[in-house]
């Protein structure tokens, strides 16, 4: 099952959201940063993985320099995390 949710670090002004696959990896995740909500990175995994099998590291190292790093390892863990962390739910939507 899917997962999302996000974590605020309050002294540093970043909220971060993440989606976890069925396995628990990150699928995609976004941090944005300040009051006016900055976006600083947001990376994917099917981006990731398309890079690395069909183009070069330099491509990847761009693309990480552009969209940031998705966070790897397993996201098991964050439920331990102090109350700024959160759970998602998944809208429904017609669009």
């Amino acid at each position: 099952m899917t997962t999302w949710f996000r974590a605020h670090y309050e002294d540093e002004g970043l909220w971060l959201y993440v989606e976890a696959d069925e396995e628990g990896w990150a699928a995609r995740q976004v941090e944005v940063r300040g009051q006016g909500s900055r976006p600083m990175a947001a990376a994917s995994l099917v981006e990731v993985v398309h890079l690395r099998d069909y183009v070069d590291l330099a491509a990847m190292g761009r693309h990480g320099r552009q969209y940031g790093v998705l966070a790897g390892g397993s996201m098991d863990g964050w439920q331990d995390q102090p109350t700024h962390r959160r759970s998602l739910r998944r809208r429904s939507s017609s669009c």
